[in-house]
């Protein structure tokens, strides 16, 4: 018989390996959707230009503000890789004070934690 410990061991392997594909499958745009309604729940305010066409070269996805706080977040799949347009955004903007992030599907955790 396993040990109850060991069955939660290998429970707890399985979810994060689930947690994993899972991630890796997730596409921008799907992942942006659910960032924007679970700021939206939060009630977080959202700003995503409507297409990148007419926007300034690498700003971030989503401009978010909540009692008094900013967040910029530049989304990408778990591969995805920044611009150097996007990098130089997102440091610009880090040094005003406002909060900046690179997020992707396996950052879930910390972006729940942010737009608590």
């Amino acid at each position: 018989m396993i040990a109850r410990s060991k069955l939660a061991e290998i429970d707890q392997v399985g979810t994060t390996r689930a947690r994993q594909v899972m991630d890796a499958a997730c596409s921008e745009e799907d992942f942006q959707a659910t960032v924007v309604a679970y700021a939206h729940l939060r009630g977080w305010m959202v700003y995503h230009p409507w297409s990148s066409k007419h926007s300034e070269s690498g700003y971030p996805d989503l401009t978010m503000t909540r009692h008094g706080r900013l967040v910029f977040a530049e989304l990408k799949t778990q591969k995805g890789r920044v611009s150097r347009e996007q990098a130089v955004w997102l440091n610009a903007l880090e040094g005003t004070g406002a909060r900046c992030f690179l997020w992707r599907p396996g950052d879930w955790p910390a972006v729940e934690e942010e737009l608590l």
